[in-house]
């Protein structure tokens, strides 16, 4: 499938596997505090979603999760067969707030 995406080159062929891709300087047209805004918001929201998974900080991972989160994850059973994990927010959360994922400071 051809991709191009708006800050490249053009590349009608698409991706090919094992090349890598330069991608040109990100020049976007919004005003540099809304830019700063944005990547404030953007860093917070992935703090909350791993030191809150690390933390076991259920309040946290809500706040960065939409609600409608559909997580896929394509996996192995323990006989070796392909398997498909699916888990919404409330899941998430849920599994974050019974400590699955709380892991010492030194092993984050």
């Amino acid at each position: 499938m051809p991709v191009t995406f708006r800050n490249t080159e053009a590349n009608a062929c698409g991706l090919a596997p094992g090349k890598t891709y330069k991608a040109l300087k990100f020049t976007p047209n919004t005003p540099a505090s809304l830019r700063e805004a944005d990547t404030a918001a953007i860093t917070q929201t992935a703090l909350d979603y791993i030191e809150g998974w690390y933390a076991g900080d259920g309040a946290r991972m809500q706040r960065a999760l939409r609600p409608d989160l559909a997580k896929r994850a394509a996996e192995r059973n323990e006989i070796g067969a392909g398997k498909l994990d699916q888990m919404g927010a409330m899941t998430l959360v849920d599994a974050t707030r019974a400590g699955l994922g709380r892991t010492p400071k030194e092993n984050q």
